[in-house]
């Protein structure tokens, strides 16, 4: 469902031009928004897991995207002074959390994985590591944190239980409340 300021503006302009509008381009493997803000644009689009605008199919395993140039500024600010580091501490303090990023890590690689063709899924059982990496392409060890845009936007854009506790943690403990404020921790119904 959009939110109400949205209503107005989807009549004129399709989602998938509001979100070209916003990064400047069109994004060719573009799905659906999967979170909008308060105020009625894409905060978080989902995309397909393989992109085709060079002819032929290339991977591309990161399907929730920020797009709202707010919340993504807002981000790498916390990149910018340490955040990563910040939110892998967090992380490793508590084995709770850890499992939950583990299951996240594994519902992630299992949406990517049923989001494809059946044809789709014959080329990816071909790309080594694409259908075992995680959020923001990890392997393996997940609590080594590299991308705090990626964990935000499988939070917002995710809403099954167990949430992502580094993008909860960004969005209840790190950003500014007008940041925080753009969007709602609960999922858009």
């Amino acid at each position: 469902m959009l939110p109400p300021g949205c209503l107005a503006l989807c009549c004129v302009m399709d989602p998938r031009s509001l979100v070209a509008g916003q990064l400047g381009y069109e994004v060719e493997n573009f799905k659906r928004v999967a979170r909008w803000t308060t105020d009625g644009m894409p905060a978080v689009i989902e995309s397909y897991p393989l992109r085709r605008d060079t002819g032929k199919p290339v991977p591309f395993p990161t399907i929730y995207w920020l797009s709202d140039q707010r919340l993504s500024a807002a981000v790498a600010g916390l990149e910018k002074v340490g955040g990563v580091a910040e939110a892998r501490e967090f992380i490793v303090a508590d084995k709770g959390r850890i499992r939950r990023l583990e299951e996240c890590h594994d519902r992630y690689r299992r949406r990517r994985y049923d989001s494809l063709t059946p044809d789709d899924r014959t080329l990816a059982t071909r790309w080594h590591g694409f259908l075992d990496t995680g959020i923001a392409g990890m392997k393996k060890n997940f609590v080594d944190v590299k991308c705090l845009h990626a964990h935000y936007a499988h939070y917002l854009g995710d809403d099954a239980e167990p949430r992502n506790p580094i993008g909860e943690w960004v969005h209840h403990a790190k950003l500014p409340d007008d940041v925080r404020a753009l969007v709602t921790p609960e999922p858009d119904s």
